[in-house]
């Protein structure tokens, strides 16, 4: 609403407009998207801006009202809306951990824990449809890494992925430094989580079960929260988003 003010104001162009964001957290249901018809002077520039001494956090994520249902292991269980699709988890503002191997370790590098029998057939034979889950491997010689996303098994139990164009250097995924994510039979330990999206079901292990009724849950959604869409004719020009705390942008690494 705002924003369609600001663009059929008369005085844009001529006054500087400043648009004060309340505090508050902003979920996104799209990019917040500026292009032409939102520029400024460079004598009359438009500021949208966190209100004085207020926190403003913009959100590409989505909070979710989770009913928790105890499970063997130490898993809890909630349904998420149909079609929801993340792969990033917070509770209380904390990232918890995508089911992983091997599992996530802060003193550890790279990857926080990595191991040559992170895919191996040995490994995947534990699997039962490891489809959608990730691999994430050093270059052979540390320069950079790739992805790859898992697409299933062969019929001799073999992981089948695609992916890799992430580095232009194409010499192959180092021996040992190499680690996967999001695979339902990783999930076990305290932090983790696993998201079913065929049965459209939440499995999280918390490190605090009694503080989970009450916590705040968000999953990241979109991948950008704001979007500048320009042309060489029709630039974007003099407009600032400043004072804002932006969260939750969905991960990029397979585009």
């Amino acid at each position: 609403g705002a924003q369609a003010k600001v663009r059929a104001a008369f005085f844009r162009g001529r006054d500087a407009i400043n648009v004060h964001v309340r505090a508050g957290t902003y979920y996104l249901a799209e990019p917040f998207q500026l292009d032409a018809r939102d520029s400024g002077t460079a004598a009359a520039p438009i500021l949208y801006t966190a209100y004085a001494g207020e926190k403003v956090v913009i959100s590409g994520g989505v909070k979710l009202t989770p009913k928790w249902t105890r499970m063997e292991g130490g898993i809890y269980r909630t349904r998420v809306e149909p079609g929801l699709l993340f792969d990033q988890l917070f509770l209380d503002g904390q990232r918890q951990v995508l089911a992983r191997f091997p599992n996530y370790d802060p003193n550890e590098s790279p990857y926080n824990g990595a191991s040559p029998d992170a895919f191996s057939k040995s490994r995947a034979a534990t699997w039962q449809n490891p489809a959608g889950g990730f691999i994430h491997a050093m270059h052979r010689h540390h320069w950079g890494g790739y992805h790859y996303r898992i697409t299933g098994k062969t019929s001799d139990g073999e992981v089948i992925y695609e992916g890799g164009w992430q580095n232009n250097r194409q010499m192959g995924m180092h021996p040992k430094h190499r680690m996967v994510e999001n695979i339902r039979e990783e999930l076990d330990k305290p932090g983790e989580w696993f998201l079913d999206s065929k049965t459209n079901l939440l499995y999280f292990i918390p490190v605090n079960a009694s503080a989970l009724p009450t916590a705040l849950v968000e999953a990241a959604r979109l991948k950008h929260l704001v979007e500048f869409t320009g042309s060489q004719k029709r630039p974007v020009h003099h407009v600032f988003l400043r004072g804002f705390i932006f969260r939750h942008a969905g991960r990029t690494f397979m585009d």
